[in-house]
């Protein structure tokens, strides 16, 4: 992954994320759901599923098949 690619995924994840809380049961991930509602629009709006940036990952495609 490039450096501009990977400043805009940071970027990216930042704006959807505003707190990791974790304990020994459990990781919560929490951020604005405004945010994540305008993500997910403009996706749509577009037809894709995944990023552009994380088009390598793919669930089932890891060392726990």
């Amino acid at each position: 992954m490039n450096t501009d690619k990977r400043a805009f995924a940071r970027a990216y994840v930042q704006a959807l994320i505003s707190d990791v809380t974790v304990s020994d049961r459990e990781v919560r991930i929490s951020g604005p759901k405004a945010a994540l509602l305008h993500q997910t629009a403009m996706f749509a709006a577009k037809g894709e599923l995944v990023l552009s940036f994380a088009q390598e990952w793919r669930a089932r495609k890891d060392s726990n098949l």
